[in-house]
């Protein structure tokens, strides 16, 4: 039975169903979560299957080994290791992709578009794992409707307590 009223709900039931959610926001627990995120508009919150599903075969290759911790990144130096970012606005979006995931990958806040184009132009072996990176980061971006400023988890909670409002 899900905790999420519906309208042909009784006032009993609601209130029951409004008593166990107020209950678990009590005890800290997240209402999508009791909720088995039943209101949010994206079910799959998988978000790395949903980008390995997507993946090229050198991509999943090279994630692989990444995830499994047997992928030795090569050495970037970030103070020259850059050119110039692209000025058009496709190959700037895809610097900008390629950087971020640059970033995650090196746990580092040091990169950015100059230094994706030099990657993508000196370490060219390496680019699968960088493109497979950016489709992990852009799974999690489409699951987040393409916003920063909250994360999953706040995403879904807005969600079920708006649904819920909505009854």
């Amino acid at each position: 039975i899900t905790l999420i009223p519906q309208r042909g709900d009784s006032v009993a039931v609601l209130q029951r169903k409004l008593t166990a959610l107020a209950e678990a926001v009590c005890r800290g627990q997240s209402v999508a979560l009791v909720t088995n995120y039943a209101a949010s508009t994206i079910q799959e919150r998988d978000t790395t299957g949903k980008a390995v599903a997507e993946m090229s075969l050198q991509e999943l290759e090279a994630w692989s080994l990444y995830t499994e911790g047997k992928y030795p990144l090569p050495k970037v130096d970030w103070n020259a290791s850059r050119y110039p970012a692209p000025t058009s606005t496709k190959p700037l979006r895809i610097a900008r992709r390629r950087g971020e995931a640059l970033n995650r990958l090196y746990k580092t806040e040091k990169a950015g578009p100059g230094h994706s184009v030099w990657f993508t132009e000196n370490e060219l072996v390496h680019l699968p794992l960088v493109k497979a990176m950016a489709r992990v980061i852009g799974a999690e971006r489409n699951l987040l409707g393409g916003q920063c400023a909250l994360n999953a988890i706040q995403i879904a909670e807005l969600q079920s307590i708006n649904k819920i409002l909505s009854v």
